[in-house]
C-alpha cells in the first residue's frame, strides 16, 4: 500500500536496494547489549510463526524472567532484552520465537519490532536516524526497524552528496510499507513539500497584485528568472517583465544570488505560479512620448526585430515602433531582411502615435514617397523649398537642379539638356485590311486532375493558359507578378513569344491588353487581385470603350501569407462586378479553374477570374 505513487518510484527503488539486504539490515538489532541479539536471534522451532502475546512478569530466574501468558501458560525472555529488571506484575507485550518443552521462548526486541510495523501506516510523519547511504538512497532506522528513502526524496533539489545527512534525525513521511518484503519507504522531501505548501499559503494570503516584495534570484533561464521572495516561495519574472528596455537574455541583466525589488502582478495555482515584474517599478517612458516624439518627425532608430510584416525600430529606450512591410521602400517589397538588417541605424519618419495602445507607425518614406535620404528625397525636398520661397539655387547636374534652373533660369537650363530642337519622328502607318501575325496551333486537351489531388488554382490557371495557348494561336499573356505567384511563367516557357512581362506596372499591362485586343488578339492579364486597384479606371474605361480583354488576380481573402495584408485582395470581386458588362468567375478548384480559362477565351466584355 501506498501514499505516493509517481510511476517511476518502484523502479527507482528497486534499482536503489540493488545489492543490499533490508533483512539482513533488520538482524542488527536496535540499541541492545550483545545477549539480547543473541536471545533474540536463537533458533526458532519449524513452523514456528513469532507472534505478539500479553503476559505479567511472575518472577526473576537468573537471566530468565518469567512471565505468564496465561492459565497454565508460561515462558521466558532474556533480562537484558530489558532497560533495568522488571517486577512482578508487570505486564509485557512479548513475541513468540519458540518453545523449549512447556517454556515459551519469548522476544521483547522482536515483540518492539512487530509492534512498530503493526502501529505504522502510510501517511504517518515518524522520525527516523540515517545510519547509511548508497549511490540509490539513504539507509535509515525508525526504532528499531530498517527503512530506506530514495535520493530524490531526500530533499527538495536533487543532493548530490548524500553523506551530509549520515546520523542525522529526520523528519518523514511513510510511502509504502511492505511487510512481506520487509520494506519500508520514507520521505523526507514529502514533509519539506508540506511546510513549503503551508507556508506559501501563509504568505500568498497576505499577497495582492500590485504588491511590492523583495527577493533573491534564484535561477535565470531564457524565459526569464526565478525570485525567491520568502523561504519556500518563488515567483516568476517574465522576460518582457525584467525592464522597459528591450532585454534579449535575463542572464545579461540578472544573476543568481541578486538581491532585486519586484511587483506581483498575478497569482495563480493557491500561490504555486507567482507572476513578478521589475519594469513596472520603472518610470513608464510611454507616459509623455508625445512630448518627445512629434507625428511627421524623422528620428533614427535601431532595428531591433524582423517580421515577415515589418521591422521593429527601437526609438529610445523601452519605446519602438513598426516600420511596416508597405513603408520600407518606393518599391514593391517581398521581404523587409532584404532592405533592413537587425542592429542597423535607420531614418524613419513617424506616421501616427497611439500612447494608449502603445503604439507607432513609422515609415521610411517621406510625405512625397520618396526613400528619407536618398537622392530622389533630397530632389523633392530642394524643389519644394524653391516652390515656396520661389528664389534661384545654385546650379547642379540632378534632376533636381535642373528643376531648380528652369525655375531661375530656364534658358540655361535647356542648354544643359541639349538646347532646343525640332525633331520630326516618322512612322509607318498600317496597311489597310492587314491582319496580324499568327502563330502555328496544335491540337492539346485542358489538363484535368485527379480527386484529391491538391492543387492551387492558380497553378491550375498557368497550366490551362499554356495548354490554351497550345490550341489557340491568338492567345497572348501578360503578367505584372515577377516572381511567378500567378504561374504565367508555365505560359511564358511554352510560348515564350506571346508572353510580354510587365513588371508591376498594372496600368501599363491593361492599356497593352486594350491595344492587343484590337488587333485581334485575345490577352490574358495576370497579377495579385490587390494590384488591380492601381489600373481600375482603365479598366471601367475598356468596359465603356467595349473592349475584351481577360483578366485574373491571385492572392485574395484573408489568409494572411508571407507578404502580410496588404498584399491579399478583398474588394476586387466587388470591384470588377461593378464593372459594366463584366464576367466574374470565382473557381473552387483545380478542374473548374481549368474549364474556365477556356470558357473565358470566347467571352466578350471584361471576365475577371479570382
Amino acid at each position: 500500500m501506498t501514499e505516493e505513487n509517481p510511476a517511476n518510484l518502484d523502479d527507482e527503488i528497486t534499482d536503489a536496494l540493488d545489492g543490499i539486504d533490508l533483512q539482513g539490515l533488520d538482524k542488527v538489532e536496535y540499541d541492545r547489549p550483545a545477549a539480547a541479539r543473541a536471545s533474540a536471534s536463537a533458533p526458532v522451532k519449524a513452523g514456528a510463526d513469532p507472534q505478539l502475546r500479553c503476559g505479567t512478569v511472575v518472577g526473576i530466574s537468573g537471566q530468565d524472567v518469567v512471565v505468564e501468558l496465561g492459565p497454565r501458560e508460561q515462558g521466558v525472555v532474556d533480562v537484558s532484552e530489558f532497560d533495568e529488571p522488571p517486577p512482578v506484575g508487570q505486564e509485557v507485550e512479548l513475541a513468540v520465537r519458540g518453545r523449549d518443552g512447556d517454556l515459551l521462548l519469548l522476544s521483547r526486541t522482536q515483540a518492539l519490532i512487530l509492534a512498530t510495523w503493526r502501529d505504522m501506516k502510510v501517511g504517518d510523519v515518524v522520525k527516523a536516524r540515517v545510519t547509511g547511504h548508497n549511490t540509490g538512497g539513504l539507509e535509515l532506522k525508525i526504532g528499531p526497524n530498517s527503512a530506506f528513502m530514495p535520493a530524490s526524496h531526500a530533499s527538495l533539489q536533487r543532493e548530490e552528496d548524500l553523506s551530509k545527512f549520515l546520523d542525522d534525525d529526520m523528519t518523514c513521511k511513510v510511502l509504502e510499507i511492505d511487510q512481506t518484503r520487509n520494506r519500508v519507504v520514507l520521505s523526507r522531501r514529502a514533509v519539506l513539500a508540506d511546510e513549503r505548501d503551508r507556508k506559501r499559503t501563509e504568505i500568498t494570503a497576505s499577497l495582492v497584485s500590485g504588491s511590492l516584495v523583495k527577493g533573491v534570484v534564484t535561477r535565470v533561464e531564457g524565459f526569464g528568472a526565478f525570485v525567491e521572495i520568502s523561504p519556500g516561495v518563488e515567483g516568476l519574472v517574465h522576460v518582457s517583465n525584467i525592464s522597459r528596455k528591450r532585454v534579449e537574455n535575463p542572464a545579461d541583466v540578472l544573476a543568481t544570488g541578486q538581491k532585486v525589488e519586484a511587483m506581483v502582478l498575478e497569482i495563480k495555482d493557491g500561490g504555486r505560479r507567482i507572476g513578478l515584474g521589475m519594469k513596472q517599478l520603472e518610470p513608464d517612458p510611454w507616459d509623455d512620448i508625445v512630448h518627445r516624439i512629434a507625428e511627421e518627425s524623422v528620428v533614427e532608430g535601431n532595428v531591433v526585430r524582423l517580421m515577415d510584416f515589418g521591422a521593429f525600430v527601437e526609438l529610445e529606450p523601452g519605446i519602438e515602433g513598426l516600420l511596416h512591410v508597405s513603408q520600407v521602400g518606393r518599391d514593391r517589397v517581398r521581404h523587409v531582411r532584404d532592405v533592413v538588417k537587425e542592429g542597423e541605424t535607420v531614418s524613419v519618419r513617424v506616421i501616427s502615435i497611439d500612447p494608449a495602445a502603445r503604439r507607432i507607425s513609422l515609415s521610411r518614406l517621406d510625405p512625397h514617397g520618396a526613400v528619407i535620404g536618398s537622392e530622389d528625397a533630397a530632389d523633392t525636398s530642394a524643389v519644394r523649398e524653391v516652390l515656396d520661397s520661389g528664389q534661384s539655387t545654385p546650379k547642379g547636374t540632378n534632376l533636381g537642379d535642373l528643376f531648380r534652373k528652369a525655375l531661375g533660369d530656364p534658358e540655361q537650363a535647356i542648354e544643359e539638356m541639349g538646347g532646343r530642337r525640332n525633331i520630326t519622328v516618322q512612322v509607318n502607318a498600317p496597311t489597310d485590311g492587314a491582319s496580324p501575325h499568327r502563330f502555328a496551333a496544335s491540337a492539346q486537351s485542358a489538363p484535368a486532375y485527379a480527386i484529391g489531388e491538391r492543387v492551387a488554382t492558380r497553378r491550375a490557371y498557368g497550366d490551362a493558359l499554356a495548354a490554351l495557348g497550345s490550341v489557340r494561336a491568338d492567345i497572348v499573356a501578360l503578367d505584372c507578378e515577377v516572381s511567378n505567384s500567378t504561374f504565367s511563367e508555365v505560359f511564358a516557357k511554352a510560348h515564350p513569344e506571346r508572353y510580354l512581362e510587365m513588371y508591376i506596372a498594372e496600368q501599363q499591362m491593361i492599356a497593352t491588353a486594350i491595344g492587343l485586343q484590337v488587333r485581334k488578339w485575345v490577352p490574358f492579364a495576370s497579377t495579385f487581385a490587390a494590384f488591380l486597384t492601381r489600373a481600375y479606371d482603365f479598366i471601367r474605361m475598356a468596359a465603356v470603350s467595349q473592349a475584351n480583354i481577360r483578366l485574373v488576380g491571385s492572392h485574395a481573402g484573408v489568409s494572411i501569407g508571407e507578404d502580410g495584408p496588404s498584399q491579399m485582395g478583398l474588394e476586387d470581386i466587388a470591384a470588377l462586378r461593378a464593372v459594366y458588362g463584366s464576367t466574374v468567375l470565382y473557381p473552387s478548384d483545380a478542374n473548374q479553374t481549368a474549364q474556365l480559362v477556356g470558357e473565358m477565351a470566347d467571352r466578350e466584355g471584361i471576365v475577371y477570374m479570382r
